[in-house]
C-alpha cells in the first residue's frame, strides 16, 4: 500500500471523505501525525512570522462502508500491535547510583526467564551478589540476588498488565457497532501501566 504525505495549517482529521463515485466512498485515512515550525518570508522591515505546519501520512481507500470498516479494523489492529512492541511499552529504566545516569532498557520474556534461572541457581549456591550483564552500556552492576529476583518479578507483572491492556484494545476494535471514524479515532495508547524505574 502506497502512503502519501499531506501538509496543512491545522491538524488533519483521522479520516476524511474526499469523494463518492458509483456508490463507493473515497476515504482518506491520516496517520503518523507530526508538527514542525516554519518561518514565513516577509518584506523588508517586517517581523518574521512563525507558523506550525501539520504533517501526516495518508492512504486513500475506495470502498463501500462495510469494506472501509473492515480495512480500518485491520489497519488499527496493526497499529495496536506495533505500539505494543515499541519502546512506548517495552521499556523500563535503571538509575545507576554510582554514575548518576539513567539507562532505558528492556528484557524480553525469554531473557527474563534465563536471568531468573541463573540468579536462582547463583543464590542457591551462595555465591553472593549477581553481576547483571548490561554490555550495551558497558555496565555489569553487582546486585543482591533477592533484589534482582524482585526486579524480575515486578517486570513480569508489568508485562502481564501490558499484555492484558493490548488484548483489551484489540477486543474494543472488534466492536461491530463502531463506525470507520470511531475505529480510526480510537486511542490505543491509553490504559498502559506506568513505566518502572529501578535503582542499582
Amino acid at each position: 500500500m502506497i502512503y502519501k504525505q499531506d501538509e496543512a495549517n491545522s491538524r488533519q482529521p483521522e479520516v476524511q471523505t474526499v469523494a463518492t463515485r458509483d456508490g463507493k466512498t473515497v476515504k482518506r485515512v491520516y496517520f503518523n501525525h507530526s508538527e514542525r515550525e516554519e518561518t514565513d518570508e516577509v518584506g523588508e522591515g517586517e517581523e518574521p512570522r512563525q507558523r506550525t505546519v501539520h504533517v501526516a501520512n495518508y492512504i486513500e481507500l475506495e470502498t463501500d462502508e462495510t469494506e472501509a470498516t473492515a480495512i480500518a479494523r485491520q489497519f488499527m489492529k496493526q497499529a495496536i500491535n506495533d505500539y505494543d512492541n515499541s519502546e512506548a511499552v517495552n521499556e523500563f529504566s535503571f538509575e545507576v547510583e554510582a554514575s548518576g545516569i539513567t539507562i532505558p532498557y528492556w528484557l524480553p520474556v525469554g531473557k527474563r526467564a534465563q536471568i531468573r534461572e541463573s540468579v536462582s541457581a547463583w543464590k542457591s549456591a551462595r555465591k553472593g551478589n549477581y553481576h547483571l550483564d548490561i554490555r550495551e552500556f558497558d555496565l555489569s552492576p553487582e546486585i543482591p540476588c533477592a533484589e534482582l529476583l524482585a526486579i524480575l518479578q515486578e517486570l513480569e507483572v508489568y508485562a502481564v498488565k501490558c499484555y492484558n491492556q493490548t488484548s483489551a484494545h484489540l477486543a474494543a476494535i472488534d466492536d461491530l457497532t463502531l463506525t470507520v471514524e470511531e475505529i480510526l479515532a480510537y486511542d490505543f495508547t491509553a490504559g498502559y501501566p506506568e513505566k518502572l524505574t529501578f535503582t542499582i
